[in-house]
């Protein structure tokens, strides 16, 4: 296995000690490790009926982050023995690492049906610390599919079956698992809560490795929270423990989240090397869905230093990445014909040092020729990379322009079409009526009033051209209840100055472009929409009991709402995403945008 170097920038305090002690409990521990594995394959070969079951499947889970293959292998015995001998506890514990193993693997459906079946296993004979277990997977598995709210169902139920078994362990891992909802929420502090409480338990009971899961969600959070100081500490002492434990896949999951973390701190370069290195493990612990999270990861590395095509690359091998150059064997050649090239040039020093010498000033003349060539060809690469560059940004630009053109083509047509369908009849009935001295009906004007301020607000709302957001969300609210079935609830909490008038515009439009698409799309009944202002910046959140959607589809029809929505969250320095799930009820469109300017003026 080649040596994991973690990036510079403070990680390599980890992997380099010179104090001799150090050094020396390390090694003890790391042999302690290797040894622990050793010996349990030596005793599970000589053991018999459910003992062999019961060491195979101990065996097994510590495998299962270093050889997968081999504890699948195991566990697959370990059933057959635990199911024959009646252990319904050891069955349900070995289906659950199975399960681990099909997840790694991201093999989602079969996971679930493995957990299924370790609950039932547990639950039939009363194991609470078998059912705690299975829960506390099952919902790591919709946490990890975006059900949130079914993820933290089934984290409390965990929590409450292991707390009646007065299992510490379990109780300690779904407070881990809850603390891991809040901080996807946002709710950072109070996730931070629970993983330093779930710590304690942890080192409590001495569960060094469950200890490390808490650690490095401590890290991750208090990334989020800007707190990188406290981010690289908790980092380190989870990366030390992980390697003493011989996890190489958590080790490998702790480098990539070391670099999302410098990625966030503004180093693409340094988190690059953390997630290559990360890579690197996932494929040689085979652990599918984290290699595409990586390459991922890479791409935007590439994305934030301006290397467009790199970037590409990356993402297309996410989509399809089992052709990897680099495999750990590969490695392993190129790391041997290395070492026997640096023995023969050892050799040869020691017997023609004269020659070579020679031999050195005529490669030295030609490394300046190549240098010189490369250097060109160099020139020429930036070059070129620059012009595409420039093309791609003037593409785009063209590409934003015909939909904002095809945008305001659309909206004069609209309101060409309401004038002359609507305020155009008015008018031209109360003319007849007029011209054959008939009595006009007093509604009439009201009507053409009402309609000319109908066109007017869907122009530019006059609340909103005085600055008032809050009331023109609310007119347009209601207007759109009063010309529908919909019932909308509407929030916003934010000073009438906390805005520019450019970002009030563009929060108004993107409500107004979302609501339009509900209203032809949705069938919902209720919409709740949100809107405020906090010290994170601007938040927007429009949730509908409509019918679910492939979000994918978004952006593919041909109108330009979509797009509309993405240019004007731009013009906010925000992001805009969707979720939605289709066969499922309820769809939300979320908007977050720093402001901080607006933020310190609405102070």
């Amino acid at each position: 296995m080649p040596q994991v170097v973690v990036p510079s920038c403070g990680w390599t305090q980890f992997l380099v000690r010179t104090e001799s002690v150090f050094l020396l409990l390390l090694l003890v521990l790391a042999s302690l490790t290797q040894s622990a594995p050793d010996s349990l394959e030596t005793a599970w070969q000589r053991a018999e009926g459910l003992d062999r079951a019961r060491m195979m499947t101990e065996h097994a889970g510590l495998l299962r982050g270093n050889d997968p293959t081999r504890a699948d292998s195991l566990l697959r015995e370990s059933v057959i023995i635990a199911t024959a001998g009646g252990d319904s506890s050891l069955v349900a514990l070995a289906l659950t690492y199975a399960g681990n193993l099909r997840y790694f693997e991201g093999d989602f459906e079969d996971a679930q049906v493995l957990y299924l079946r370790a609950f039932g296993a547990a639950e039939a004979v009363g194991d609470g610390a078998g059912v705690a277990y299975a829960l506390n997977e099952l919902g790591t598995l919709y946490k990890r599919q975006g059900d949130l709210d079914e993820a933290l169902r089934y984290f409390e139920e965990g929590r409450a079956a292991a707390a009646g078994v007065g299992d510490t362990m379990q109780v300690a891992n779904s407070m881990n698992n809850i603390g891991i909802v809040h901080d996807v929420r946002g709710e950072w502090r109070t996730a931070m809560e629970l993983f330093e409480e779930s710590a304690q338990l942890k080192r409590e009971i001495g569960d060094l490795n469950g200890l490390t899961y808490n650690l490095d969600n401590m890290g991750i959070t208090s990334s989020k929270l800007g707190e990188f100081v406290e981010a690289e500490a908790y980092f380190n002492e989870a990366a030390t423990l992980r390697r003493e434990l011989g996890d190489h896949r958590g080790y490998g999951i702790i480098l990539n989240n070391i670099g999302e973390m410098l990625l966030a701190k503004g180093d693409p370069l340094a988190s690059r090397a953390a997630f290559e290195q990360a890579l690197e493990i996932a494929r040689e612990t085979r652990f599918t869905d984290f290699e595409r999270h990586v390459l991922g990861q890479i791409g935007v590395t590439y994305e934030e230093s301006g290397d467009y095509r790199s970037a590409l690359e990356q993402y297309r091998l996410q989509q399809a990445f089992s052709d990897s150059l680099f495999t750990a064997e590969r490695s392993r050649q190129i790391l041997e014909m290395r070492e026997l090239f640096d023995t023969e040039r050892r050799e040869q020093t020691i017997a023609l040092q004269d020659a070579e010498l020679k031999a050195q000033e005529a490669a030295l003349q030609r490394n300046y020729l190549l240098l010189g060539v490369l250097v060109l060809i160099l020139g020429l690469v930036v070059a070129v990379g620059l012009w595409r560059q420039t093309r791609a940004r003037l593409l785009l630009e063209e590409v934003r322009a015909r939909a904002s053109s095809e945008s305001q083509d659309q909206e004069r047509s609209r309101i060409a079409s309401d004038l002359h369908d609507s305020l155009g009849q008015m008018i031209t009935t109360a003319r007849l009526q007029f011209e054959r001295s008939q009595p006009i009906r007093p509604d009439t004007f009201k009507e053409m009033y009402r309609e000319m301020r109908r066109i007017a607000f869907n122009l530019m709302p006059v609340s909103l051209l005085k600055g008032d957001l809050s009331a023109a969300l609310a007119e347009l609210a209601g207007d759109l209840s009063e010309s529908s079935e919909l019932t909308i609830d509407l929030q916003v909490d934010l000073t009438p100055d906390a805005l520019e008038p450019a970002q009030r515009i563009a929060v108004f439009r993107i409500v107004q472009e979302w609501m339009s698409n509900v209203l032809r799309h949705g069938a919902a009944a209720e919409v709740w929409i949100q809107v405020a202002i906090d010290q994170d910046g601007l938040a927007l959140a429009i949730e509908d009991d409509g019918p679910g959607f492939d979000i994918t589809r978004l952006g593919s029809g041909s109108g330009h709402g979509w797009h509309n929505i993405q240019a004007r969250s731009k013009t906010l320095s925000g992001t805009v995403r969707v979720e939605s799930t289709p066969g499922r009820p309820g769809s939300t469109l979320m908007l977050n945008a720093p402001l901080r300017i607006g933020v310190e003026r609405a102070a």
